[in-house]
């Protein structure tokens, strides 16, 4: 494919994006997240370091601890976004079935 091609269905990929927020109790297929997964192991890395760790949450309970949380911090790190997670409806994980993170170990030194 030429570069103009891959450009293109770049661009169809980005302006064809939605986001979801309205889920079905319906569990994820364990293919499906590992597919999602697999798509976020071959993502680039500076330097090839790989320095990320992945986690699935498929307890109902934990999710919503983790959306509550998730609340917390970004109250207090992004405090101008603040108003739009001010009541018990503003969620961060919205009901998902499960749901992926993505971390990194911190340096030692």
């Amino acid at each position: 494919m030429c570069l103009l091609g891959l450009i293109m269905e770049l661009d169809v990929c980005i302006k064809g994006r939605r986001s979801v927020r309205s889920y079905t109790d319906e569990p994820v297929l364990k293919e499906d997240v590992e597919a999602v997964l697999e798509a976020g192991v071959w993502a680039p890395t500076g330097m090839w370091r790989e320095p990320w760790r992945f986690i699935v949450i498929e307890n109902k309970e934990l999710i919503k601890y983790v959306s509550d949380e998730a609340k917390v911090l970004a109250k207090e790190k992004f405090p101008s976004y603040a108003k739009h997670l001010s009541s018990e409806a503003d969620v961060i994980c919205y009901n998902a079935p499960v749901h992926t993170g993505v971390y990194r170990k911190r340096p030692i030194c």
